[in-house]
Formats: structure tokens, C-alpha cells, sequence
């Protein structure tokens, strides 16, 4: 089983951690509205379905793009 669980993380370590267990390379456009503090828990769940859960607490949208992930802050 695959879990990976965040506790207070920052922008830079959630990214780091989706890049590692999902092989993929994750950009930004734009500027978060607040300090990233994000805690979550997800067991055997896809890439996309991590980063629509984090989107929503942390107020992005993003796009997928074979290897290629974007976030975009509003």
C-alpha cells in the first residue's frame, strides 16, 4: 500500500514528495494567496486525485500534460 501523508507541509515539500512518488515534474504559475500548511492522508490514490484535494484547500487549479504538472494559482 501506498500512503503519503502530510503534516503542516509547505508548498516545497508537497511537491517534492508528488514529484518522487509519481515521477512527474511540477511547475507553478502564479503566486499562492496564503502560506502553504497543508495536512492530508491519501492511501493508493491517484496523482490527479491528490492534487484536486490539496487544490481545494489551497486554491489552485492544475493541468496534467504527460509527465508535466502545472499549477496554477488564480
Amino acid at each position: 500500500r501506498k500512503t503519503i501523508l502530510f503534516e503542516n507541509a509547505k508548498q516545497q515539500e508537497v511537491v517534492h514528495t508528488l514529484e518522487q512518488w509519481y515521477g512527474v515534474t511540477i511547475s507553478t504559475q502564479g503566486q499562492a494567496s496564503k502560506p502553504w500548511n497543508f495536512t492530508g492522508k491519501f492511501q493508493d490514490k491517484s496523482l490527479e486525485y491528490v492534487l484536486q484535494s490539496v487544490g481545494y484547500t489551497m486554491d489552485f487549479h492544475f493541468t496534467i500534460e504527460k509527465k508535466d504538472v502545472r499549477i496554477i494559482y488564480p
